[in-house]
């Protein structure tokens, strides 16, 4: 019974007891249909790297519980280390850009994945390390997709005249913030 209502609404699991959320089999099946219902699994499972990429997957912004503030150091680290997996980090952002706020440092410089996370959603870009900041290519990418995307750029590229004209182009809103260079 209890699978049948974490698999037709995952936020089902909060109601649930600790034995079953301790369960890999009820938690598979909760982040399945609702990678938030992640923040109600055990300790244990939120730092489990399937469980985690099947929330990620689902919804991106899950990325944020796979590690419990209040756990043990050796729990802590396991989940720290699934925020600088790049698959699973890379799961997350394609689903939801703004996922790269819970990246780890190393992350948060990784082009690649920072360009995945600003195509997804330019606004990622205020995440992104501030060498990605002043990358041409990544603010390019952020601000076609989302010209507000400027303001979290470098000094420099924010003077950058094809930058601005890119934002502009995408977002008129973009122009009234950041004056377009001569």
């Amino acid at each position: 019974m209890v699978l049948t209502a974490v698999a037709l609404d995952g936020e089902a699991l909060r109601h649930a007891s600790v034995e079953l959320r301790a369960d890999k089999e009820v938690i598979l099946a909760a982040v399945a249909k609702n990678g938030f219902a992640l923040q109600f699994a055990s300790e244990v499972l939120r730092s489990d790297k399937e469980v985690v990429h099947v929330a990620v997957a689902q919804v991106g912004l899950a990325l944020k519980f796979s590690m419990a503030p209040r756990v043990k150091i050796g729990i802590a680290d396991r989940g720290m280390e699934l925020k600088a997996d790049k698959g699973i980090v890379n799961a997350a952002v394609a689903q939801n850009g703004l996922a790269l706020q819970h990246a780890s440092a190393n992350l948060k410089n990784d082009k690649e994945l920072v360009l995945v996370a600003v195509a997804q959603n330019g606004f990622a870009l205020q995440y992104a390390s501030w060498a990605l900041r002043a990358d041409k290519e990544v603010v390019l990418v952020a601000v076609v997709n989302y010209g507000r995307a400027l303001v979290h750029a470098s000094d420099e590229l924010k003077a950058d005249k094809d930058v601005v004209l890119a934002a502009v182009a995408k977002e008129v809103g973009a122009r009234s913030s950041m004056p377009i260079p001569s």
